[in-house]
């Protein structure tokens, strides 16, 4: 298990996170690992290896407005978080 995925561990043995989903609990530490850590670590070596600031720019402002017009549409119109 990767230093992540042990952090996470310990802080469920605690008591300190909960598990709102069954499969996404420490008996399936390759599903944190994966979906959790891993995509969000290729993506960051992926933009720190761009060549010109422009495309960081445009990757990064991407992301962040896909996470802007998510929680416009799941707050107040779906009511969902």
């Amino acid at each position: 298990m990767t230093p992540s995925v042990c952090r996470r561990s310990v802080g469920d043995g605690v008591g300190a996170l909960t598990w709102d989903y069954p499969w996404w609990s420490r008996s399936a530490p390759w599903l944190i690992f994966l979906f959790g850590y891993l995509t969000f670590f290729v993506v960051a070596f992926w933009v720190h290896d761009m060549k010109t600031l422009k495309a960081k720019l445009i990757t990064v402002g991407t992301i962040w407005a896909v996470v802007i017009i998510s929680l416009i549409v799941f707050i107040p119109i779906l009511h969902w978080i």
